[in-house]
């Protein structure tokens, strides 16, 4: 949840919008942006 959190925070801008989709679409968002690579880390 927290790590989901910061990656949608990196990309959203919005803790609040980050983690409302990560709770909705969790397993959806999380390993789509993961096998992309460009929103899975855009910080690393």
């Amino acid at each position: 949840f927290f790590i989901c959190g910061i990656r949608i925070f990196a990309f959203s801008n919005f803790h609040f919008f980050g983690i409302v989709l990560c709770s909705i679409n969790l397993i959806e968002v999380y390993p789509e942006y993961d096998k992309q690579g460009n929103k899975a880390h855009p910080h690393n």
